[in-house]
């Protein structure tokens, strides 16, 4: 439980500043590329291998669960 809180503490400590820095190194990382297209695309992709390895690890966990 103190593990716990203690990250629910640093998150919310740290998650604005987090949320800001992501967002200003996306909007900088838009501002380099020549095409617009191409760094949306280049987001879109990554997000959805983030969502998709978030979706694995979830369903790792639930047969590990399951299994012991």
């Amino acid at each position: 439980r103190v593990l716990f809180r203690s990250l629910l503490y640093h998150m919310k400590k740290h998650a604005p500043k987090m949320r800001q820095e992501i967002h200003e190194k996306i909007d900088s990382s838009i501002k380099m590329v020549e095409s617009k297209p191409r760094a949306f695309f280049g987001v879109f992709i990554f997000v959805v291998l983030m969502t998709i390895r978030e979706g694995m690890e979830t369903a790792f966990m639930m047969l590990s669960i399951r299994e012991a």
